[in-house]
């Protein structure tokens, strides 16, 4: 019998965090996280020290023990903030180009 350790992980992860991510896929060689940057919101990494400045990375034990789950929901949190407050200024600068077009145009 097989036993796919990352396959495993993967749906406990899905199981505990389903309200809060979507794991797209499971990458097993670090070379291949280039392919997909722009698509990775974290990562989470098992048993690994592995760093990324451009993406969050969370390093977890592969029994995804308690500790492993608080700092993944601090992952999370901080994620989603920073995506909140991304929107945001996004959405002001359209709203100000706006406003200094309009007075522009009078």
């Amino acid at each position: 019998m097989i036993y796919d350790n990352a396959a495993v992980l993967s749906n406990r992860l899905e199981h505990q965090f389903s309200n809060y991510i979507s794991i797209k896929g499971i990458v097993t060689d670090p070379s291949q996280i280039k392919t997909f940057r722009s698509k990775i919101d974290i990562i989470v990494a098992v048993n690994s020290n592995y760093i990324d400045h451009s993406i969050g990375a969370v390093s977890i034990s592969q029994f995804l023990l308690p500790d492993d789950v608080q700092k993944l929901h601090v992952a999370i949190t901080i994620k989603q903030h920073q995506v909140k407050k991304d929107k945001f200024q996004e959405r002001l600068l359209t709203f100000l180009i706006v406003i200094i077009s309009s007075e522009v145009l009078i």
